[in-house]
């Protein structure tokens, strides 16, 4: 009973002291507010901040004054100066003015009208400082006067401010002092009624004894977390003083604890570089709770080590609370190691294209150089071709020719395998039968299918015997590739060849083709392998084997750019078979197929186009001769110009239709010609169709043209019908034309010639085209033996370029040819390569201008004469 009166009496008077506490402390909130409201007016108490504005007021006066004398000294003063000074003048005079309304000054009549009179004083300054440069140098004495006399003025002012403010901030302190000690007699009464709490709340202490050293516990746990982690990990403050700072953060930047803790934080662990941005970015989260640096997770920066290296980091910041301040709280990793990996990564990759590169540069060179003896062959067959062979020679003739003329092109996808890699080769859109090219191939490598004790069957059932569009050549290469490969490694064997087509939509039809032997096989680990550059299997049969390792993957890039498939299936010890799928797209007459096309035209005028104004850019005579006649005999009006810079000229002055540019000129190329007729809106034939043309055949040679602005591109030997498809006339498809590319003259083109000039004026440019020509070569030989072009090669490529060009126009196709192919090597810098190129070209040269005269080419190609054996 007498507990629990105890635990009663305990509980009355912890009631007592409870309220009396709670009475006091309510007395103390409001004294306590009108203490705070007087700190606050005393500390934003104006009293200095006037004294500073009236001080700086005193010294703009005197800058201004200072202005006024340079002014009035010198008569051509520049008065911007004297302006710039009066504006600052007059600022501090507004600030001035504007303290009539604080609530700190004690309202004062005398005050408020010396302020008055200051505002009415700028003004009438301001008046005459902004008037014309002429009237204020006229007025500037009577200015200087005004500003002298507010010197008394504003001593006065400042007087006057200065005992208002006084006054107020004494008001104010006395007012002050008594509520401090109101505020001291309740705080001595709280004192005691806490002293008399202490006893009820004593096990309250021994309770909160217990929290503290749970706390400290935990605190020590954590401390020992963060110094055992394997990250950094760093506190600072807001002002960034270093709070905290684990071992793991000594490792990173070789600092111990002792020497950091205290000190700046960016100071010692960031490169000075990064300094301000993260200052600045700090700031920005403490003003605004957002920062890109702050709580966005990880984050990567430098770091700076005790050695001054630079390192890469890996940051992580959070910020915490504590107290009145924000900390922060950075989680770092040294990531130096990580980046290197990285860096050598990107630096085997660097090595690795460039292995590739010089890969492709071996190959490219290698190409070059079998071009050389092969040139030769193919020379030797065009020599062999004005000659009269039996029939048995000419089957075997046949098979050499066309033996010569696939390895040529083979070798050209080989120059070309970097664009076949980078899909940059468009496949090309020939009409034609691949049923036909496949019984063409397998008659051409029967012999060679004996040699080998071969044999070689075909199975076409399915087969469509049609004509459809896609690129002849590639389908001709990747055959020969897969059949060539199935007999190189069959020995006494037997060679299947299957062939089917079947439907994949309306306009596409996938042909099939299954290429079956009987020989070794290839081991399944190698079947990827074999698709690979300069791969080469070590089978028996294959030693004894040529080539380079290149053919399956040529003949895979070519696949790809078709859009096709391909693929292997072997068992070792039981053969082969490579399959290949490739769309095409059918075409709708097999009757028929792409020759000399023939053209529809408005009835009314034939193949002509009246009143079409068109200009003629060509440096050659003999070309623009022949040019000029095309373009005259399908009707339009003709101007010409021997040179680009002619021609813009002309095309600037007068409006053109069209314009036919020549690519290679003197003075002004037309691909830079071009360009500046199309920079040039305002020229006459600013939107006049430019239309290039050139020896260069290269897909990379037309998107050049087409990106200066050309409309198309023809390529040389132009003839009538390029001339007209570009001027809008369709071609009609008619039976197939007989193709030229195997013979020394283009007899078609030469007949056209011929009809257009006439009979004399015919004879005439035969005879200057075969003067040109002689003489091209001369200075060519010239050139090449007294002066070797090592310094320049462009030089060459010009002269070469400019009879390729002229050879075409005059329907010398097989000249032409070999003078192409003698620029690309010129292109190459490779001297010996293009003297051998060069004298097949003058082998053909001389074959070329055998005939009496050109008037009579057409006879001597028709019937070429036997030559003595």
């Amino acid at each position: 009973m007498s507990n629990i009166r105890k635990f009663g009496l305990q509980q009355w008077r912890f009631v007592v002291l409870s309220l009396a506490i709670f009475g006091l402390v309510a007395a103390v909130i409001p004294l306590s507010q009108s203490v705070r409201d007087h700190l606050e007016l005393l500390e934003s108490s104006p009293n200095g901040g006037s004294q500073w504005t009236l001080t700086q007021l005193n010294v703009e006066q005197a800058r201004l004054q200072q202005a006024l004398l340079l002014a009035m000294r010198s008569p051509d003063a520049d008065l911007a100066p004297l302006r710039r000074r009066f504006d600052l003048y007059y600022s501090r005079s507004e600030t001035v003015t504007s303290m009539r309304s604080s609530k700190y000054l004690t309202p004062d009549a005398q005050l408020i009208a010396l302020l008055d009179s200051l505002q009415a004083q700028t003004i009438e300054l301001a008046t005459i400082i902004d008037q014309p440069d002429k009237e204020l140098r006229y007025d500037l004495p009577i200015l200087y006067a005004q500003i002298e006399a507010q010197d008394t003025f504003l001593q006065e002012l400042s007087s006057k401010t200065t005992k208002i403010f006084a006054k107020t901030s004494d008001d104010h302190r006395a007012q002050l002092s008594k509520l401090l000690i109101q505020i001291l007699v309740i705080a001595l009464l709280l004192a005691v009624s806490f002293i008399s709490v202490v006893v009820l709340l004593y096990r309250s202490v021994r309770e909160a004894r217990a929290t503290q050293v749970t706390l400290t516990n935990v605190t020590a746990r954590l401390q020992s977390t963060i110094g055992a982690s394997l990250d950094a990990v760093i506190v600072s403050d807001q002002n960034g003083v270093l709070l905290d700072y684990n071992g793991a953060a000594e490792h990173v930047f070789g600092y111990s604890r002792d020497e950091v803790l205290g000190k700046q934080a960016l100071h010692y662990l960031i490169p000075e570089s990064n300094r301000s941005i993260m200052r600045s970015e700090i700031r920005q989260h403490l003003e605004t709770g957002e920062s890109p640096l702050v709580g966005k997770g990880l984050l990567q920066l430098n770091g700076l080590k005790k050695g001054g290296e630079v390192i890469p980091i890996e940051v992580s910041i959070a910020p915490a609370v504590d107290g009145d301040q924000t900390i922060f709280i950075s989680f770092v990793r040294d990531i130096s190691e990580r980046e290197a990996i990285k860096e050598n990564i990107l630096r085997s990759r660097d090595e690795a294209l460039k292995m590739a590169k010089a890969k492709s540069d071996f190959i490219t060179i290698m190409s070059h150089e079998m071009r050389t003896p092969l040139n030769g062959v193919i020379s030797a067959h065009e020599v062999l071709s004005s000659t009269t062979l039996t029939p048995y020679q000419n089957k075997f003739f046949s098979i050499a020719r066309s033996s010569a003329a696939h390895l040529l092109s083979h070798v050209n996808d080989v120059l070309d395998i970097a664009s076949l890699d980078a899909s940059e080769t468009a496949p090309r859109k020939d009409r034609f039968s691949p049923l036909e090219v496949i019984e063409d191939i397998i008659e051409n490598a029967q012999s060679l299918a004996r040699a080998r004790g071969n044999s070689l069957g075909a199975d076409f059932t399915g087969a469509d015997a049609g004509f459809y569009i896609g690129d002849k050549r590639r389908f001709r290469s990747i055959l020969i590739n897969l059949l060539g490969n199935a007999i190189k490694f069959t020995q006494n064997g037997h060679i299947q060849i299957d062939f089917g087509t079947f439907l994949q939509d309306n306009e596409t039809v996938c042909f099939e083709v299954h290429v079956t032997d009987n020989g070794l096989g290839i081991p399944k680990d190698k079947l990827e392998d074999i698709f690979n550059d300069f791969v080469r299997l070590n089978t028996g049969y294959d030693r004894d084997a040529d080539g380079t390792g290149l053919g399956l993957s040529i003949t895979r890039r070519m696949v790809q750019t078709m859009s096709g498939e391909m693929g292997v299936e072997s068992e070792v010890g039981a053969g082969s078979t490579f399959w290949v799928k490739l769309p095409f797209v059918n075409c709708p007459s097999p009757e028929t197929n792409l020759g000399a096309p023939a053209f529809n035209a408005p009835p009314s005028v034939g193949n002509r186009s009246q009143g079409i104004r068109a200009l003629l850019v060509e440096d050659n005579a003999i070309n623009r001769t022949l040019m000029l006649e095309f373009l005259e005999d399908v009707g339009l009006e003709v101007q010409t110009a021997e040179n680009g810079q002619t021609g813009v000229e002309a095309a600037n002055a007068t409006k053109f239709d069209y314009i036919f540019m020549d690519i290679s000129m003197p003075v002004l190329d037309g691909i830079a010609a071009t360009k500046m007729l199309r920079g040039n809106m305002k020229g006459a034939s600013a939107d006049a169709k430019i239309i290039g043309f050139t020896a260069h055949s290269s897909q990379e040679s037309r998107d050049d043209c087409l990106a200066a602005g050309m409309y198309d591109v023809l390529v040389k030997p132009v003839s009538r019908a390029g001339i007209l498809s570009v001027l809008g006339f369709k071609p009609v498809a008619k039976t197939e034309a007989p193709s030229f590319g195997d013979k020394l003259l283009d007899l078609q083109q030469i007949e056209s010639i011929k009809d257009i000039l006439g009979p004399e004026r015919f004879a005439k440019t035969c005879a200057r085209f075969r003067s040109e020509m002689k003489k091209g070569f001369q200075d060519l030989v010239k050139d090449l033996r007294n002066h070797p072009p090592v310094g320049q090669p462009k030089d060459l490529v010009i002269q070469i370029h400019r009879l390729a060009g002229l050879s075409a126009s005059m329907g010398a196709s097989a000249l032409h040819a070999k003078l192409a192919a003698a620029q690309s090597v010129a292109e190459t810098d490779n001297i010996d390569a293009l003297r051998e190129e060069l004298n097949a070209a003058a082998i053909c040269l001389e074959l070329t201008l055998g005939a009496e005269v050109y008037d009579e080419a057409v006879t001597a190609n028709a019937a070429p004469r036997e030559r003595p054996r």
